[in-house]
């Protein structure tokens, strides 16, 4: 059978013919597909497979087997340095012309996003990149280029060990946080006067707007790390600072695990003086302006349900805290207990019924940052719960609370909002300080991502390795792109905007606030990573990372390549890059530039070298770079 423009000459090597055109049996036969004008053999499908065009087959009983030819639907490339064109897939071939010093990057994606909130899409064995090179046919035998979700992701040299598992850790107990909130509803509810007095009566609120000293001692819910439930946290007033009341579990008294008063000092100090702005200026504060809908005995302020004023912390002993993680929010804090619960679809009998964060001791840098990243969690619940926007996936959540950590860092360290930042910047005198330390996590997962490439939040589903820190590198450096594109002249309106529901929920919202599908900002994205360290590539590109030289900085790393490519170039000859499921729910980079100037062409096929049907969503963006 022929599927498609082509001929099938069929030979005898072996056996016999009868009159009828039959063969005899285990006679051996010789098929050759020739193409006609304008289409190319694909491969052969039925009762034999592959894509060779000459094939043997040794008859031992009736055959079936279809030839197919596509129409040639190959493109020749014609791009200066920093432009880009994005192949979707199915598709034909790409061909980079014959050309001497040309430099193409290629970046290959998936792009079905989920409702789930994940770009991951089940392709069958996964894809082959084919590359040949001037008239050369393609190697037969392809390099498989071994890559494991489970493997370590790159660790930033100048984070010491301890607190990069203390990252990891925390990384893994916020996704599973976020998806508790997926499963929330805000729908319905609705104020009414009916139900028992709330925990703060509206005289105790009055009294603590007007700086009423908080109570000494309070006893706090927090989850059971052990099996999920409830427990009772008895907590001593620590400080009650301008901004933040800090309260200390009494198990942690008289420990090692104690905070020393200039730890709880530097904390408040911090998010005082660098913190606070970026959630009220950035994010619209700890909640949307107005009151609250679904607390019984009297209506309460969203941005202030507690009616302190202030953020509380929390200090947890270790044996209290889930996960093992230097902090977190949760969202049940947004909702009534059940005893105050007039309407809608959610309650939570672990609410303290206030603005709150979860903190181990303060010991270091890292929870200075942190705990910038978790009140702007509080903002987006508060947004969510008060203003019916509903949660928002897990990336782009934990992608925004590391923009609001990297611009308190950013405050601290007295850079402007859209300065250029080297590797001094972040690393006066090849270390970080506390005014640095938020930037340079940030940075430590982006090239973490960049190198590992395992499941994460923006190209993949993080349940497949919710720990790896590469979850929180995709989502920061995807809108730290955003910021550099769309919100270069206010990324405080950007992302108030994306927070406060203004933009809508998940990725309709990116599409509103930057007037691009989710597709074409991912390729967008892709092309801003590729050109890194390519100046002339950068000057004349369309988009491109202004905040930062991630290049420059990640050259003074183990791993100095910004991003790392899988194939760093192609010398001579032809090869085919095997591409697992693993690796294509990432974004995978390759580098390509043919020796003498010779004709490079780019073939994507599933693993089995055969073409690509209506299951395989994915683009290539080729960017050449020089």
């Amino acid at each position: 059978n022929i599927q498609g423009d082509g001929t099938v000459d069929e030979r005898l090597l072996s056996g016999e013919e009868n009159q009828d055109g039959h063969y005899s049996y285990r006679s051996i036969i010789q098929l050759t597909a020739s193409a006609s004008d304008e289409w190319f053999f694909s491969n052969w499908e039925g009762d034999i497979t592959g894509d060779e065009n000459t094939v043997e087959i040794e008859l031992f009983t009736g055959t079936n087997i279809t030839a197919i030819f596509n129409r040639d639907e190959s493109f020749e490339l014609d791009l200066s340095v920093g432009e880009s064109y994005v192949q979707e897939h199915p598709g034909g071939k790409l061909i980079i012309p014959e050309q001497t010093g040309g430099v193409y990057r290629v970046g290959l994606i998936a792009r079905d996003y989920q409702t789930d909130g994940s770009t991951l899409i089940e392709v069958p064995d996964g894809f082959m990149l084919r590359v040949s090179e001037g008239d050369e046919p393609v190697a037969k035998q392809p390099s498989l280029m071994n890559h494991n979700a489970e493997s370590s992701d790159f660790r930033d040299d100048m984070i010491d060990d301890e607190t990069w598992s203390l990252i990891k850790r925390t990384d893994e107990l916020h996704h599973i946080l976020r998806k508790e909130e997926s499963k929330m509803s805000v729908a319905g509810l609705k104020y009414t006067a009916a139900g028992e007095p709330s925990r703060l009566s509206a005289d105790s609120r009055f009294k603590m707007n007007q700086q009423a000293e908080p109570e000494d001692n309070r006893t706090f819910f927090a989850v059971n790390p052990n099996d999920n439930g409830r427990i009772e946290v008895d907590a001593t007033l620590r400080k009650n600072g301008t901004n933040v009341i800090y309260y200390q579990d009494d198990s942690v008294a008289g420990t090692t695990e104690e905070a020393t008063d200039q730890e709880i000092e530097n904390l408040l100090n911090y998010y005082d003086n660098y913190g606070k702005s970026i959630i009220d200026e950035m994010f619209g504060g700890l909640g949307p302006d107005g009151t609250t809908n679904h607390f019984s005995g009297g209506e309460r302020p969203a941005n202030d349900i507690d009616g302190n004023g202030k953020l509380i912390v929390l200090q947890l002993h270790p044996d209290n805290m889930i996960g093992g993680a230097a902090g977190y929010v949760s969202a049940c804090d947004r909702f009534p207990l059940p005893e105050n619960y007039n309407a809608g679809g959610y309650y939570c009998d672990k609410s303290n019924e206030a603005e709150i964060t979860f903190l181990l001791r303060p010991e270091s840098d890292f929870y200075l940052g942190t705990l910038v990243h978790e009140a702007k969690h509080i903002s987006s619940h508060g947004y969510a719960v008060f203003g019916d926007r509903e949660f928002q996936p897990s990336w782009i959540e934990e992608g925004t609370a590391e923009i609001a950590k990297e611009m308190s860092s950013r405050t601290a360290a007295g850079f402007t909002e859209n300065q250029y930042l080297k590797f001094n910047d972040l690393y006066p005198g090849f270390s970080t300080t506390p005014e640095t330390f938020g930037m340079a996590v940030t940075h430590g997962r982006a090239r973490s991502f960049l190198h590992a490439s395992p499941e994460n939040g923006l190209f993949g589903n993080p349940d497949e390795n919710p720990g790896n820190s590469t979850y929180y590198g995709a989502s920061w450096l995807f809108h730290r792109f955003l910021a550099d594109n769309y919100a270069a002249t206010d990324q405080n309106q950007f992302f108030q905007r994306l927070n406060d529901g203004t933009y809508e929920r998940d990725v309709a919202g990116l599409s509103s606030a930057t007037g691009r599908n989710f597709n074409q900002l991912l390729s967008e994205f892709i092309k801003a990573v590729q050109i890194e360290g390519f100046n002339s590539a950068k000057n004349s590109s369309d988009v491109s990372f202004t905040s930062y030289d991630f290049e420059e900085i990640a050259s003074y790393f183990s791993l100095g390549d910004w991003p790392y490519i899988y194939n760093s170039s192609m010398t001579s000859g032809s090869a085919e890059f095997e591409i697992s499921p693993v690796y294509f729910s990432s974004m995978v980079l390759f580098e390509f530039s043919a020796e003498n100037g010779e004709r490079l062409e780019l073939e994507l096929h599933n693993r089995y070298g055969e073409m690509l049907d209506e299951l395989h969503d994915v683009a290539l963006t080729v960017t050449r770079v020089e």
